[in-house]
C-alpha cells in the first residue's frame, strides 16, 4: 500500500506503519484499558474518567478518519472504470443500502479481528513447520496428492485433514486469544460441581483449557497428528478458541479457510527451515493476542529450484 493523504487528520500523509497503528494497534491497546470506576458505578457517575473518555474518542476519531479516506480512495479508483476485485469493492457495488458508518465498520472489523487471530495463528504455524521438517514434508505430500501442480483452493480443504490438523493444533498450542470476552450468566448453573449464580460474569481461560495436561497428553508438544482423531462434525469442539454456542465467533469458518489456504500455498512453494539458535524461541508477548516477542525468522527455499 502507498502512503495516504488524510485531510481529516490535519492534512497529513499517513504511512503504511501509521495505517497499521491507527486501524489495529491503537484500538487494540485502547480495548485493554481498564476503568476501575466501572466496578463502583456511583463513583463513575460522580467522577467520570474524563482522561480515558478523551483517549477513546480520539482513537475512534482517528481510526474513522483513516477508514473513510481509504473508502473514498477506492471509490475514486472504481469511478475510473477499474474492475472490482476486493471486499470493499463488493460492498461499494452491492451494498448501496449500507450507511457510511456501517460501511466503515464492515471494513474495519475484519482487519482488526484477523490481525489478532488468524495472523497470530499463521506465524506460529510457520514457526512450528520450520522446526519440524518431517511434519512439513508430510503436509507437502498431502497437498501434492490432492492438488497436484495447482495451488490449493477452498474446495480442496475438505480433502486435506492434515492441513486442517496443523491449523487446529497451532491454535491449541498457541491460543491466539488467551482469554475470551466476559460472559454474563443469565440463570443459576452448576458446572463440574461449581455453583455459578445468575448475574455473575465469567472469564474463560482459553490458553489454560487448551494446555491442560488432564485433557491433552504432553500438552506442551505441537503434534498435529492428535487432531486427526476428531471427526469433521466436531471441528468446533477441538478448542475453545472460537467460543461456542450462541456467542460462537461469526468468523470461525473464514479464519480456518484463510489461514489454511495461506499455510498450504506457502508449503506448496517453499521449504521452511529454522536457523540454528532459533529452535526454542517460544517467547511471547500477550496483549490482545499471544504474539511472538520477536519477529519470525526462518529460511525459505523455493521448491522448484
Amino acid at each position: 500500500m502507498e502512503p495516504l493523504y488524510v485531510e481529516e487528520l490535519g492534512s497529513k500523509v499517513v504511512s503504511v506503519q501509521d495505517m497499521y497503528n491507527l486501524i489495529v494497534r491503537d484500538p487494540a491497546n485502547a480495548a485493554l484499558e481498564i476503568n476501575w470506576r466501572d466496578f463502583i458505578p456511583i463513583v463513575n457517575r460522580w467522577l467520570p474518567n474524563k482522561k480515558l473518555d478523551k483517549m477513546l474518542k480520539d482513537v475512534t476519531r482517528r481510526r474513522s478518519a483513516l477508514v473513510r479516506a481509504l473508502i473514498h480512495q477506492q471509490k475514486d479508483i472504481l469511478s475510473s472504470g477499474k474492475e472490482s476485485k476486493g471486499y470493499l469493492d463488493m460492498l461499494l457495488k452491492e451494498g448501496e443500502i449500507l450507511s457510511e458508518r456501517q460501511l466503515e465498520t464492515a471494513i474495519w472489523e475484519p482487519v482488526i479481528e484477523s490481525t489478532t487471530t488468524s495472523h497470530v495463528a499463521m506465524v506460529w504455524a510457520f514457526f512450528n513447520l520450520a522446526k519440524h521438517p518431517h511434519t512439513q514434508e508430510r503436509l507437502y505430500k498431502e497437498l501434492e496428492q490432492v492438488c497436484g501442480n495447482k495451488a490449493v483452493e477452498e474446495k480442496d480443504l475438505g480433502k486435506l485433514p492434515y492441513l486442517k490438523g496443523i491449523f487446529y493444533e497451532t491454535v491449541r498450542r498457541h491460543s491466539p486469544l488467551p482469554l475470551v470476552p466476559l460472559r454474563i450468566v443469565h440463570e443459576d448453573v452448576e458446572i463440574d460441581g461449581y455453583h455459578v449464580p445468575a448475574g455473575w460474569e465469567i472469564l474463560i481461560n482459553i490458553w489454560g483449557a487448551n494446555n491442560y495436561e488432564g485433557e491433552w497428553k504432553n500438552s506442551e508438544e505441537w503434534k498435529p497428528e492428535r487432531q486427526l482423531e476428531f471427526p469433521v462434525e466436531e471441528d468446533i469442539y477441538r478448542t475453545m478458541v472460537f467460543g461456542a454456542g450462541n456467542r460462537l465467533c461469526a468468523g470461525w469458518t473464514q479464519a480456518v479457510t484463510i489461514a489454511s489456504l495461506i499455510i498450504g500455498r506457502i508449503v506448496q512453494n517453499f521449504k521452511l527451515k529454522m536457523p540454528t539458535g532459533h529452535e526454542e524461541d517460544y517467547d511471547t508477548i500477550i496483549n490482545t493476542g499471544t504474539h511472538r516477542l520477536r519477529p519470525l525468522f526462518s529460511i525459505l527455499t523455493p521448491r522448484n529450484l
